[in-house]
């Protein structure tokens, strides 16, 4: 079997600890991509969403949603990814609860090149079989439905089940674990198929399309109230404050302070803005 290019998403709150794992290894000869970084487990839910990597690496202790329970979010929805943990000696306990949820291995800090190496190996070669036998599954699955057994993924997604949908995230906005796999086991639709039909219908995928209805609702909140950033980054679902400056400078081309001052100032239109 031909040596896979692996994805790798990096988490952790201190940008130190990040550039340290991307610094360590020559991840490059080891089949491993870095596909992005995040600072925060809301971030880096929300990148994994998007990218679906193969194996995240996250410290334990962070700021809105720690370890134990973006370990948990990521299994429950992509049981497939892989979870290195990262952890202070004094959190072994906290760690092993890790586990516990799904997690594949976890390291102590402060990171030593040859734990991190050998981690990275064991992981890579269970990603890999598992991905031979997926391959196998698939062809399985081809030639069951070759001989009249029906893919039951493909059900006929309606524009009106795609407003349905629209309709609960805008209900639910503030819920900060809404993602695709959510709203996909919600609706009982394949995750896959339903991002693609998605994208045939309102011409976004389903991940940008709720960052932006979000955004849309942060803006009236600022439009209409004069609640502080935090308070309405937790209102629209994106607790984690530096993460939803991001978010709004992505999809409004200001940062917070400029909007308020500049845009609710001189009374242009949500529409001008996104």
């Amino acid at each position: 079997m031909n040596s896979m290019n692996l994805k790798l998403l990096v988490i952790d709150d201190e940008q130190n600890t990040r550039n340290l794992i991307k610094m360590l290894l020559d991840w490059e000869a080891m089949g491993f991509s870095i596909i992005g970084e995040a600072a925060s487990g809301q971030e880096g839910l929300y990148i994994a969403e998007d990218t679906k990597p193969d194996l995240i690496i996250t410290d334990i202790r962070m700021p809105y949603m720690d370890g134990l329970e973006f370990c948990g979010l990521i299994k429950e929805h992509h049981p497939q990814i892989k979870i290195i943990i990262l952890t202070a000696y004094e959190e072994f306990e906290y760690a092993k609860q890790a586990l516990k949820k799904g997690a594949s291995d976890f390291l102590l800090k402060p990171l030593k090149r040859s734990e991190l190496k050998e981690a990275i190996e064991k992981i890579k070669i269970t990603i890999e079989r598992e991905e031979e036998n997926r391959r196998h599954y698939d062809l399985m699955k081809k030639r069951l439905s070759e001989v009249g057994f029906e893919n039951d993924d493909f059900i006929d997604v309606k524009p009106s089940k795609i407003n349905e949908i629209i309709s609960y995230i805008s209900q639910n906005i503030s819920d900060s674990t809404l993602t695709l796999s959510s709203l996909a086991a919600h609706f009982y639709i394949n995750p896959s198929y339903l991002s693609r039909i998605f994208k045939q219908q309102k011409g976004a995928n389903l991940v940008e399309y709720l960052t932006r209805m979000r955004i849309q609702e942060a803006i009236a909140y600022f439009n209409e109230t004069d609640k502080m950033a935090y308070e309405v980054a937790e209102l629209v679902g994106i607790p984690d404050p530096k993460y939803f400056g991001k978010c709004f400078k992505k999809y409004t081309g200001y940062t917070i302070n400029d909007y308020k001052r500049k845009i609710l100032n001189n009374q242009f239109s949500t529409d001008r803005v996104l």
